[in-house]
């Protein structure tokens, strides 16, 4: 998902020459297999990139937890081939690795040092995240982000909320899972500022002040003069998830904000993403 709204923002800026690409042959796109190393060592020999995005990342916390070997093969291995290449190839390459905010879950805003690891999705991303690391020039992005989902077949947290209170659908939302996010918009636009500042380290991308998944729901339906009452405030244990997650995942933003100022408040987001989803 981010990637389509990410490569309509880059193509707009008119500064970067852009390769997008896939496992299949389409035409417009490069064909690599990056699980298979040697596929993606003739497609990076090829390109031979200055910068390189990895926003492959298997994210669905359930089919992880019961598919070990697959989730490390997406959020690990593909990590390690592409740090291969850099430095095999003494690359300056600067690599972008997409992370989680599922890494955190404190009593507070959590900085980049306060690591939680509570199932094998959060384990794999982590992986791919020290994967990464072995790269001197690189980015980690911790982060969690909402908005319309222009993939089709794919849908964000925000559009299950939109698209079940259309269709008068009742939902439970958690008041004890917290979080920090961005709308995709905004998140794309604080990774081109970050790409194009050669920011290293890693870092929270989140919003400036945090909500749990029951007020985000509740003021994103009044919005959008959607029914709020079709909202049951729940507890995520009520919920039922299959596997354990992490319950307070605010992130303290800090660092980033010392390199590209002040995030914005999850209410001026909400406000901004709601435009995108009045227009249909």
């Amino acid at each position: 998902m981010l990637g389509r709204h990410l490569i309509k923002k880059l193509l707009l800026t008119n500064e970067f020459n852009l390769f997008c690409q896939s496992r299949i042959k389409t035409d417009g796109l490069v064909f690599c297999d990056p699980t298979v190393i040697e596929s993606i060592n003739n497609l990076l020999d090829e390109v031979n990139p200055d910068v390189i995005i990895n926003l492959i990342a298997l994210t669905d916390v359930d089919f992880c937890e019961f598919n070990i070997n697959h989730a490390y093969t997406v959020n690990n291995k593909i990590v390690e081939n592409i740090a291969f290449w850099i430095l095999s190839k003494k690359s300056k390459a600067f690599l972008v690795q997409i992370s989680t905010d599922q890494l955190y879950s404190g009593n507070g805003f959590s900085s980049e040092s306060d690591i939680f690891i509570p199932n094998v999705y959060a384990y794999s991303k982590y992986a791919g995240e020290l994967a990464a690391k072995n790269v001197s020039n690189h980015l980690v992005v911790r982060t969690n982000f909402f908005g319309k989902s222009i993939t089709p077949g794919r849908y964000s947290f925000s559009d299950w909320i939109v698209n079940s209170l259309k269709e008068n659908i009742t939902i439970n939302l958690a008041d004890d899972i917290l979080f920090t996010p961005l709308s995709i918009g905004y998140l794309c636009e604080i990774l081109i500022q970050a790409i194009k500042n050669n920011i290293n380290g890693t870092f929270n991308f989140g919003s400036g002040s945090g909500i749990s998944k029951y007020e985000f729901g509740l003021k994103l339906s009044k919005l959008l003069h959607l029914n709020p009452n079709l909202i049951i405030k729940a507890k995520a244990f009520d919920i039922g998830f299959k596997v354990a997650r992490p319950l307070d995942m605010r992130m303290d933003v800090g660092g980033i904000e010392s390199h590209l100022g002040k995030m914005p408040d999850i209410n001026y987001l909400l406000e901004q993403q709601s435009i995108d989803y009045l227009k249909t």
